[in-house]
């Protein structure tokens, strides 16, 4: 059996999947602001939820970012840790830029920035909003795939927060790590 963990998705989201990829459970979650409270007890009852054991897990796959510098590293501590407690377990990660197959791609960053990527090859950049709505302005963007913070407007801009996991799982290449690192794209702001 193989896990796989959005915790940084505004919807966010865990599944089980099989050898062949086909789902066997899901749930959707939020754990916002909570990751450490919320993550390691959810991720365990869904197991068990599932009659499993951790050893019956053979990887985990874990978006990993980007999103809040406290967030990222509390949820690469918990699958780590997991995966250091049971050794059978292998790692894979994929970045929230991942999740999506057409662009440009938009994800929160704090209420003053987001991050944005405009193209599959481009760098990840972190706009202020003052700077994204000036560019999907000019640039005439009318629709872009990602999450923004819900009772926040862009105007006339449709935002499409819709993921297709079941075309994610079935597409991914383990990596068979056994142990991550956190996506960082911009640096803590520790006053």
């Amino acid at each position: 059996m193989n896990l796989f963990l959005d915790a940084v998705s505004k919807n966010a989201y865990i599944c089980l999947f099989d050898e062949k990829r086909n789902i066997i459970d899901t749930q959707n979650f939020s754990v916002y602001q909570n990751e450490s409270s919320i993550l390691p007890k959810l991720i365990d009852n869904f197991v068990k939820k599932n009659k499993l054991l951790y050893e019956d897990i053979e990887n985990i796959v874990v978006v990993e970012g980007p999103w809040s510098f406290t967030g990222i590293r509390t949820i690469i501590l918990v699958v780590n840790t997991i995966a250091f407690a049971f050794p059978n377990i292998y790692l894979t990660w994929i970045s929230f830029f991942d999740l999506f197959e057409n662009y440009p791609i938009i994800k929160i960053s704090s209420k003053r920035d987001i991050f944005f990527q405009k193209n599959k090859n481009e760098t990840i950049q972190i706009l202020k909003n003052e700077e994204f709505q000036a560019l999907i302005k000019q640039k005439n963007i009318w629709c872009v795939f990602g999450d923004y913070p819900d009772g926040e407007s862009l105007f006339w801009i449709n935002i499409d927060e819709k993921i297709f996991y079941d075309n994610i799982i079935k597409n991914i290449l383990f990596t068979n790590k056994k142990s991550l690192e956190a996506l960082y794209i911009k640096k803590p702001s520790i006053s």
